[in-house]
Parts: structure tokens; sequence; C-alpha cells
């Protein structure tokens, strides 16, 4: 089982060049980052764990109820207040990355509403041209989202194909893929630190920009474990 560390945030930092967000990376904990600018910013810990959820809802510019209706999903309850308090918190601290989306949207106007991902899949939204405010935000939210998350599925297609020799010489089988993850079998006779050194090794050379590709994952004795 082997999957993309923060692969969607990673892929926002790196297209928006935006520098918090960069940096909060390259530390390696960009969530509790996020929730001390929270604390700085409002007077009020959210805790780690709405830090985070925040921190993907915020990148696509989700509205302070959806954060509190993705939160209670997750058996964790805020107010309108503080919900108002992150959003405004992310988009201060990463005014870099809103810059980038409203730049998207702005083209993407200009291009027969058009979103296209760094490796070429594209997606038209009419949305965009809406009258309807409602509308014409969604649509502009499902570019956004288009560009980073389709780069997203793009990059574990490009992925599985170089793992494909890999799991070959190791008489290994990719059996599922689950958004940013991989799974599979490999043999137990085969050299498995070494299979776990290539895999990851391959899975993080495709390089998208300063902040690398970063890879979790681990070989168990069954799917269980």
């Amino acid at each position: 089982k082997y999957d993309y560390s923060q692969l969607e945030l990673r892929i926002a930092a790196n297209l928006s060049g935006d520098k918090n967000l960069i940096e909060d990376l390259l530390t390696g904990d960009p969530h509790g980052n996020f929730r001390q600018y929270i604390l700085e910013t409002t007077g009020l810990d959210p805790g780690r764990p709405t830090a985070k959820t925040a921190n993907f809802e915020k990148l696509y510019f989700g509205g302070d109820g959806q954060l509190v209706r993705v939160l209670q999903k997750e058996r964790i309850f805020i107010d309108r207040r503080l919900a108002r308090g992150i959003g405004q918190a992310h988009a201060s601290r990463y005014s870099g990355h809103y810059d980038f989306a409203e730049h998207k949207v702005k083209e993407a106007r200009r291009k027969e509403g058009i979103f296209h991902t760094p490796s070429g899949r594209q997606r038209r939204i009419n949305e965009i041209y809406s009258t309807d405010t409602e509308a014409r935000q969604h649509g502009e939210r499902a570019g956004v989202n288009h560009i980073i998350q389709g780069y997203a599925a793009d990059i574990v297609k490009m992925v599985m194909a170089k793992l494909v020799p890999v799991m070959n010489h190791y008489g290994a089988h990719m059996a599922i893929t689950v958004h940013d993850e991989l799974d599979g079998w490999v043999p137990d006779s085969a050299d498995l630190v070494q299979f776990d050194k290539d895999v990851r090794s391959t899975m993080e050379s495709i390089n998208i920009g300063p902040v690398p590709l970063l890879v979790d994952g681990f070989v168990g004795e069954s799917w269980a474990g």
C-alpha cells in the first residue's frame, strides 16, 4: 500500500507559487502551521483535525457552511463564527493561491470556458459564464478543482505506467488504485526492503516543482496488516 502525502496541496503550492504554502509544506507540517495561524489571527484554536480538513476544503473555496457540514461528518462540531474565521485566515495566509485561481478563471473565460491541467487534460465549464451568482461560483470552483485534482489523477496514471517494470521485476501485481493510493501484492520471496525503496523512488521521481512528491506506504503480511 503506497500513497502520495498531501498530493493536492503540493500541486497547488507548485502551480500557484504561494510562498506560505510552499514553506508550510517544506517544513513538514502544513496543517499544524495553519492551525497556529488561525489561532494567531482569530484567538481560537480549531484543533489540528479541523485545520487539516479546512486546508483541503478551502483549497477549492468551499463556503463556511460547507466546512461546518464536512466537519460534522467527521464528528467535529464548530460554529459559523469559527468557520468564517478559518476561511478568512486561509485567504490571508495563502493569498497567492487565491490569485492563481482567479487568474485561471479569467484565462478560461477567454478560452471558451476551458480549464486544463499542466499535462493537458481539458474540461469545458460553461457555468463560469452564468448570470446566476451561485451557478457561476460553482463553475469557478469546479474549474480550479479540475486543474488540481485532474493533475493529481494524471500523476497517478503516469506513475502507474512507470511502475510496470518495477512490478514485473519483483513478480508483484498492482490490484487497485484509490484516489492517490496504489495497492497490490508482492511475493514473500521478493527482496521487500529493495522493493519498498524502488516503489518509493519511482513514485517520487515525477518532478512537479520546488515542493517534491512525498510517498507514504508499507508492505504488510495481509490487507489488514
